[in-house]
């Protein structure tokens, strides 16, 4: 069963919670039916998980596949309704501060993974989705009713409930400030505890109900997906596969993490002067060994695209560098303009422990 938006006649009466009035953007609803037509399947648990039998990991990781997403920086119009999203809706842990390069920028935890929100006076929202994986998904489905309720705001666009009438098997959500567009599913059971076994959840206490960033989702346009698979793969040394109207890009750290960069291709023709238009936010990736870092910023830097450091300021102990255009690589042609913040495993914020990153390094090598 698939519960659509509620119309305003009847929102102040829908079961989540009490509504009022609200409207609902076409942008925001187009990003639904995007996600809802790439097929339900995504959304769902693996096949050998269960939320009540205890279930014992991914398996083997993709071949060629990068360490982990180390944040997504998102830009919100306003930092404090894009903050109680997080913290109530997702459940993240509470915020921590980065000490990053814009002033105000806070953190929000999702396993190995962070979600950077910066404050932007005309804040774009992320050109596509992100797909999290929460401990509880009533408890979600609940806070995110009380939380429109408060503001007045629609939170839950979509729920699907797959199994049960009276239980939510995936939230789609909107980030109320900004619009960005997230879903939710339910872990796992036992997959918190996995987490906190590799460190990146507390042993005993409250934890979280946020617990982990599966899948970051890019529109790109149409054609796009053949010259960013063989760019991932050439300057990245990525997995860089084909996929359903696009094409993947995998990560892979220890037995817990698992994740994917998904690009997906919109319906209908780009235009020729949006083809170089900067996209919203970045995303820092981590490479799985250090000689793999060095070897994508050399490649990087003899087809001119890296834009931090300047070469004349890379020493031998480089461990970070920037690219914004990812390009065709026979021809230079750019296919996205999307800051991109490359690390080695050896950077001193990765968060991977040094010997699952270590074991990581030796797969793929």
């Amino acid at each position: 069963r698939i519960v659509a938006p509620p119309s305003l006649r009847q929102l102040s009466h829908h079961p989540i919670a009490h509504w009022t009035c609200l409207s609902v953007s076409s942008v925001a609803m187009g990003a639904v039916t995007s996600v809802l037509t790439d097929g339900v399947s995504k959304l769902l648990m693996p096949a050998d998980g269960s939320y009540t039998k205890d279930w014992y990991g991914f398996g083997p990781a993709k071949p060629n596949s990068l360490l982990v997403v180390g944040h997504v920086r998102l830009e919100v119009a306003d930092m404090g309704l894009a903050g109680r999203f997080f913290a109530e809706a997702l459940g993240a842990a509470p915020p921590k501060s980065p000490g990053g390069d814009v002033e105000g920028e806070i953190c929000f935890a999702a396993g190995a993974s962070t979600f950077v929100l910066a404050p932007a006076a005309e804040a774009k929202a992320w050109p596509g989705q992100f797909y999290v994986w929460v401990a509880d998904i009533q408890a979600a489905r609940t806070a995110c009713g009380v939380l429109q309720t408060e503001l007045s705001q629609l939170v839950v666009l979509q729920e699907l409930c797959l199994k049960r009438e009276d239980r939510v098997d995936v939230l789609v959500l909107r980030e109320p400030s900004t619009g960005h567009v997230f879903m939710v599913n339910q872990a796992p059971k036992g997959y918190d505890k996995m987490l906190a076994a590799a460190g990146f959840l507390e042993e005993a206490g409250t934890r979280p109900n946020l617990l982990t960033l599966m899948d970051v989702q890019v529109n790109i346009p149409p054609t796009a997906s053949a010259g960013l698979t063989a760019f991932y793969r050439i300057f990245l040394g990525a997995s860089g596969r084909r996929a359903e109207g696009g094409c993947k890009v995998d990560f892979s750290a220890g037995e817990s993490i698992r994740q994917a960069l998904t690009f997906k291709e919109e319906d209908g023709d780009t235009e020729e002067s949006k083809l170089g238009e900067a996209t919203a936010g970045s995303l820092c990736l981590y490479l799985p060994s250090h000689d793999k870092f060095t070897q994508a910023y050399n490649k990087c830097l003899k087809a001119e695209i890296v834009t931090s450091p300047p070469s004349s300021e890379a020493q031998g102990d480089l461990m970070e560098f920037r690219f914004r255009r990812c390009i065709v690589p026979a021809s230079g042609d750019l296919l996205l303009n999307l800051e991109h913040i490359i690390r080695s495993p050896l950077h001193s914020e990765c968060p991977i422990p040094h010997d699952i990153a270590a074991s990581e390094a030796l797969l793929g090598a």
